[in-house]
């Protein structure tokens, strides 16, 4: 796990795009992780104050990817209807 940690880096040109995003348009997180992991990898990577208090994890769900509930919690939690958000996936396929 801590050889896990310390590769940790944000996807190159992440930080550039939330900088023109946010905080024009509302961001979150909805991961199939759950929230003691997504606090270890966004921290390590400095993104855990850009959405701390907007971090959504399937094991809030019923089901999880790829089903689309934590989207939709996400969605929902976030006041947005889901037809007005996009998804940006950053699992390699």
């Amino acid at each position: 796990f801590d050889a896990f940690r310390r590769g940790l880096e944000p996807v190159e040109g992440v930080v550039a795009a939330l900088d023109q995003l946010m905080p024009r348009i509302a961001t979150c997180v909805a991961s199939s992780g759950d929230h003691d992991k997504m606090r270890v990898t966004l921290g390590r990577t400095g993104l855990w104050s850009r959405f701390e208090g907007r971090i959504f994890s399937a094991v809030d769900v019923a089901r999880a990817k790829p089903a689309p509930d934590v989207y939709l919690h996400a969605a929902r939690s976030m006041g947005i209807a889901p037809g007005r958000c996009v998804v940006i996936e950053d699992t390699p396929i």
